[in-house]
């Protein structure tokens, strides 16, 4: 029969064992699963930039036919008005 010792220094040995068997499963887990979200991220990203290369020449083109886009006055802006004067508030009142 073994001593109390020994056997409670068998059960450290084995959850110290355990815990680096589940960290070294975590990491490769982690790191497989991280590495399948990022390739799947880095092609969005590219994605997004070709879709953005390929419609700034459509935006510059259109901006060449705009026959407003010389347009930099705002024919509004001599306008004083406040939308919130004379609003109804409580519409149960008289």
């Amino acid at each position: 029969m073994e001593s109390q010792n020994s056997l409670s220094t068998t059960v450290v040995v084995l959850v110290i064992a355990a815990l680096i068997i589940g960290g070294l499963a975590g990491f490769y887990y982690g790191k497989s699963t991280g590495l399948k979200e990022g390739k799947a991220q880095a092609e969005t990203e590219q994605k997004a930039k070709e879709e953005a290369a390929l419609k700034a020449p459509a935006k510059a083109a259109g901006a060449a036919v705009n026959p407003y886009s010389e347009i930099k006055t705002n024919p509004l802006k001599e306008v004083k008005t406040n939308p919130y004067e004379g609003v109804k508030v409580n519409p149960f009142a008289d």
